[in-house]
């Protein structure tokens, strides 16, 4: 293909067809054109360049590290030829300013016109080479600027005639060439930096894109123990632990406030082994008040706590009776303690300091289990949360149903289901905290029973197995 017909590094001469915009140049006139053609107007922004002084050349030096020493050596040939270009054109711009120097100038490039001629051969081959630099660092530039680029080739040329006489112009213009030269030059060297990091990024970016591959790993386990953990399940479902209704509810009341104390009013409460309408963790309480004196009785009523436990007290009775008898229901927290609730049982007339300390049996609520679920919980309360002790038991109470009655007497157990007419197991719940007892009573030879106790709640685990230790000894 011809493409010698169009400018170097043009679209018209990349597609080897005239593009839209493309101007020709035109021929080398043999008589060189009145320099006022070449009167431009002074960019204001080339002066504003007083810090940069010389050429950047450690830029040089470091983009030079990309090219081979071919290349090398062109880039000296196209920098010394910039250099000269320069030069003229900084001349031509003073020139501008003085009337007589145009004229002077004009005279000698006449004058030099065959010598320029020699030179135009040199300097095509010069053009070549820095128009392909060109085209390789500005691809992205547009057809419109082939009409400057080929004044700028003219102005080149032309600027070259006048470069024998640059030596004869004062140490200003010298100044001023060296302050104007990094605004062509920083630009050009710019371009193999953003190249460098550009074709970085793209590296960074390749190396991204592959996902990590997994490769697989020998077993080191047999097939056999890989059958058998197959077999496991690490999920264990939770066991089934669910509060049920009491088994038994006992008769047996205590004491709160006697008569003869009371000046005709008595009061005693048990416990109902009922869940507490007024807090899930309080312990319902009954008390039942009687009058026994001839006298009506008002205002009955708590006035003072004289204790830290929490209570939900009863409303107050207006009246009662004489012989007449009343039940109020109340709610205690114990905090899974025996300890009192001490306080006030006031009359119109009268105040009383009662106290109710709860039985440890009382303390809890009755739960339902699976036997295997209560092994399991009972394998986790060991150490520590274990209270264990060997009872005598008395010939009447080695009976399967005595045993389960005597301990649902004592104390509010759920009763778990046992293989073994031998091994009898209770389970509860603690009314505050919600924790696990587990009970089991295994009877031996020579009347004699091991009884077990695991709980978290260690206190209260040995306060019950002293209120149970005497219940299978006594007849």
């Amino acid at each position: 293909m011809n493409r010698d017909r169009f400018q170097l590094g043009t679209l018209s001469h990349t597609l080897n067809a005239k593009a839209s915009g493309y101007l020709e140049l035109s021929d080398w006139p043999e008589v060189a054109p009145d320099p006022s053609v070449r009167n431009v107007e002074v960019i204001e922004p080339a002066l504003t360049w007083p810090t940069s002084v010389g050429k950047p050349k450690k830029e040089k030096d470091t983009s030079a590290k990309f090219y081979s020493s071919e290349e090398e050596e062109e880039e000296e040939e196209d920098n010394e030829s910039e250099e000269s270009s320069e030069s003229g054109s900084e001349e031509d711009s003073d020139d501008q300013e003085e009337s007589s120097s145009e004229e002077s100038e004009a005279n000698s490039s006449s004058d030099d016109d065959k010598s320029s001629r020699e030179e135009k051969k040199g300097k095509k081959k010069r053009n070549d080479s820095e128009s392909e630099d060109l085209k390789n660092g500005n691809r992205g530039q547009s057809e419109t600027s082939s009409p400057s680029s080929s004044s700028g080739e003219s102005s080149e040329s032309d600027s070259s005639l006048g470069s024998e006489d640059s030596e004869s112009e004062p140490e200003a213009t010298k100044n001023k060439t060296k302050y104007k030269k990094p605004e062509i030059k920083p630009a050009k060297q710019k371009e193999p930096a953003r190249k460098k990091e550009l074709s970085l990024l793209d590296l960074d970016d390749f190396n991204d894109l592959p996902a990590p591959v997994a490769l697989p790993k020998p077993s080191i386990l047999s097939p056999s123990l890989i059958s058998d953990l197959h077999g496991l399940s690490l999920s264990t479902p939770s066991p089934v632990i669910n509060v049920c209704m009491p088994s038994f509810v006992p008769t047996k009341t205590h004491e709160l406030l006697h008569r003869m104390s009371g000046k005709g009013l008595s009061a005693n409460y048990h416990f109902p082994r009922q869940p507490c309408i007024f807090g899930a963790q309080m312990v319902s309480v009954q008390i039942t008040f009687n009058n026994s004196s001839d006298k009506v009785i008002e205002d009955i009523h708590i006035e003072e706590k004289k204790s830290d436990l929490k209570m939900h007290l009863f409303s107050p009775i207006d009246s009662l009776e004489p012989e007449g008898s009343i039940t109020v229901s109340m709610g205690i927290d114990f905090c899974d303690s025996t300890q009192t609730a001490s306080f006030q049982l006031c009359t119109k007339n009268d105040k009383f300091s009662v106290g109710i300390q709860p039985p440890p049996g009382e303390l809890l609520l009755p739960v339902t289990m699976s036997e295997t679920d209560f092994k399991k919980e009972q394998a986790k309360l060991t150490g520590m949360n274990e209270s264990s002790a060997t009872i005598v038991v008395s010939p009447h109470s080695s009976a399967p149903q005595v045993v389960v009655q005597k301990f649902l007497t004592a104390a509010n157990f759920g009763v778990v289901a046992s293989g073994q007419n031998s091994i009898h197991r209770f389970a509860a719940k603690t009314v505050h905290s919600g924790s696990l007892l587990l009970v089991t009573v295994e009877l031996k030879e020579a009347s004699t029973a091991q009884l077990i106790i695991n709980t978290e709640k260690t206190v209260i685990g040995s306060v019950l197995l002293r209120e149970l230790k005497p219940v299978l000894s006594q007849g």
